[in-house]
């Protein structure tokens, strides 16, 4: 009878591991930017698209804003393939390199649809005020935030708002993922007609 329990039990909890297991990211790319500005779209001249390892969070490159103290006025974004009614998390890392007072801040928005007119799912900020020197890959913080797509097209988009307008630090961002969040599933028929038969066994 125990043995019996436990057998089913396990086989129920290896079903649901893998019923929970990370899903694939959706069709977004190049969010290590490795690539360089390959998928995204910028707007703004006040940075972009930086290869310098000494900056990056992952390998070389990354998104540095505001080099030279110019007022900040970049924006990126990047469209991709969800599916409607399933709920994404969205993930990235942010720093802020020198010691200039100030934060080092981005509004945060994701659209419904292929540009900025759709209804807006996320509207929020992730900021950094305290600045670090290179290898800045270890100062990075990490962001997540969660939204559930309305359609077969969401737009992400990154804001500079940092306060640096004539002080002395940059912006950076890099790391940038998004994917499914699973729901469970019901178990496979002949799985919970197995566990049921060792159940009621005596």
């Amino acid at each position: 009878m125990n043995i019996q329990r436990f057998a089913c039990s396990m086989m129920i909890a290896l079903a649901l591991g893998c019923v929970v297991a990370p899903a694939q990211a959706a069709m977004f790319t190049n969010g290590d930017f490795e690539s360089g500005s390959t998928g995204w779209t910028k707007i703004g001249t006040h940075g972009g698209f930086t290869n310098n390892a000494g900056r990056a969070h992952e390998g070389s490159w990354a998104v540095g804003l505001n080099g030279g103290n110019n007022t900040p006025d970049v924006t990126i974004s990047q469209s991709f393939d969800t599916e409607t009614g399933q709920l994404y998390l969205l993930a990235f890392y942010l720093a802020k390199y020198a010691a200039g007072s100030g934060e080092a801040r981005l509004d945060v928005d994701v659209f419904d649809g292929g540009d900025f007119t759709g209804t807006n799912l996320l509207s929020t900020q992730a900021s950094e005020s305290v600045g670090h020197s290179e290898p800045l890959s270890a100062f990075y913080s990490l962001y997540k935030f969660t939204f559930v797509a309305q359609g077969t097209t969401t737009t992400l988009r990154f804001v500079d708002t940092s306060t640096n307008d004539g002080l002395a630090f940059d912006t950076y961002l890099d790391t940038v993922s998004v994917a499914a969040i699973p729901t469970p599933a019901a178990l496979p028929a002949g799985l919970c007609l197995l566990g049921g038969l060792l159940m009621r066994r005596r």
